[in-house]
């Protein structure tokens, strides 16, 4: 679980705002970018949490 400071909650309220555009667009490109968004924003995140870049050579 990410450690509560201002940077890391700033990077919360971003994916969570990502989030809800995805699920607010209209069409389907507007959908699929802002869900890749949210999905770099996660990753970031997750880079933020554990400090390692290299986290998908684990999970993909």
């Amino acid at each position: 679980m990410l450690e509560r400071n201002e940077k890391n909650d700033e990077l919360v309220l971003q994916y969570r705002e990502l989030l809800k555009k995805a699920k607010e667009a209209k069409s389907a490109d507007d959908k699929m970018r802002y869900k890749k968004l949210a999905e770099e924003k996660h990753d970031e995140m997750i880079i933020a949490e554990f400090g390692d870049r290299n986290f998908k050579r684990f999970n993909h």
